[in-house]
C-alpha cells in the first residue's frame, strides 16, 4: 500500500502511521453475534479488515440497527498488543452501546475476534529473533 493511503487510515483520531510506526500490517477477523427475539445467539456475519487492504477501522461499528454510542474499540486492543510486543490475540468484545433512548438498555451484540500484527522488520521491537 502506498504511504499516502496509510495516512488516510486513522486510530485515536490520528494517522495510523503516526500512532503505530512499528507496524507493517494489521489483520482483524471477527464474527459479530446478536440475539433473536427469543434471546438465542445468532451470527450477524464474519468479517475481515486489514491495514494493507486500506480498510482498517479503529472502531468497528455495532451491527445492531438501534445501537447508540456503541461499537468495538479495536484500536485499544491494538495499542496494548503493541506495548506488549504481541503478534496475535483472540478474544470476545461486548458492545459498549445501548438500545432505545428512554430505557438505555445495554446492547447485547458482541464480536469474537482474532488480531494479527506484522511488525516492520518481522519481529516486535521489544523482542529479538530466536
Amino acid at each position: 500500500m502506498a504511504e499516502g493511503k496509510d495516512k488516510q487510515l486513522r486510530v485515536f483520531d490520528r494517522p495510523f502511521a503516526d500512532v503505530f510506526p512499528e507496524l507493517d500490517d494489521v489483520v482483524v477477523e471477527w464474527e459479530e453475534s446478536g440475539q433473536d427475539v427469543d434471546g438465542a445467539a445468532v451470527s450477524l456475519g464474519q468479517f475481515v479488515m486489514g491495514l494493507r487492504e486500506g480498510d482498517f477501522q479503529g472502531i468497528i461499528p455495532c451491527g445492531h440497527p438501534k445501537c447508540q454510542g456503541g461499537g468495538f474499540e479495536i484500536e485499544e486492543i491494538l495499542d496494548v498488543m503493541v506495548q506488549k510486543g504481541e503478534e496475535t490475540r483472540e478474544g470476545i468484545f461486548v458492545c459498549s452501546g445501548w438500545i432505545e433512548d428512554a430505557d438505555r438498555l445495554p446492547c447485547v451484540n458482541s464480536i469474537t475476534y482474532t488480531i494479527r500484527l506484522k511488525y516492520k522488520g518481522g519481529t516486535p521491537p521489544e523482542q529479538s529473533p530466536d
